[in-house]
């Protein structure tokens, strides 16, 4: 699977990790809400709707959602 990050757009994926050989967990913008996505082996799975953001677009530290669920 590859990804990128649109430049412009509605849909945004603000930060991708990989947890396995084909799967990903995502930090998807949409009209300026985040949600947490896993997807993987043909699937996408919602895992959470954040109530604000969780990280601006810019921001690409790996700790950033760390943070969030501790």
């Amino acid at each position: 699977m590859h990804l990128h990050r649109p430049t412009s757009g509605s849909i945004q994926i603000v930060y991708s990790v990989p947890i396995g050989r084909n799967e990903r967990l995502l930090l998807v913008q949409v009209a300026g809400q985040q949600f947490l996505v896993a997807a993987g082996g043909g699937h996408i799975n919602m895992l959470h709707v954040f109530d604000g953001k969780v990280v601006e677009e810019d921001v690409v530290a790996a700790d950033a959602l760390d943070n969030r669920f501790e």
